[in-house]
């Protein structure tokens, strides 16, 4: 998750929104971060947490990214059976969220 809070911040302009927002969904628990920031492509949604996705990019104060930490946010998610969504719209805002079924 704190990849995830990272990247909303690294890729939202001074001025907009970040929000994490927890909850009890669909018998299980639910975790999203939100931001108003630069978003993706549509094209690129699909392929964010894939491996051969290369999609460099700085954020917006010029910082690096390589895309690696959503790629192991994935992988991580995978491991302890969680599933990860992102919903992204260029020049709007992402939001990524956790979910994980109770057991």
């Amino acid at each position: 998750m704190l990849n995830l809070v990272a990247n909303a911040v690294k890729f939202t302009p001074v001025g907009g929104k970040v929000s994490v927002i927890a909850e009890n969904i669909n018998g299980g628990k639910q975790i999203c971060v939100s931001d108003t920031g630069i978003g993706f492509p549509k094209d690129k949604v699909k392929d964010v947490f894939n491996f051969d996705f290369d999609f460099n990019r700085t954020g917006t104060n010029n910082e690096k990214s390589s895309g690696m930490g959503l790629i192991l946010c994935s992988e991580y998610s995978k491991i302890i059976g969680a599933q990860l969504k992102l919903e992204s719209k260029e020049n709007e805002g992402s939001t990524f969220c956790l979910f994980l079924k109770n057991d």
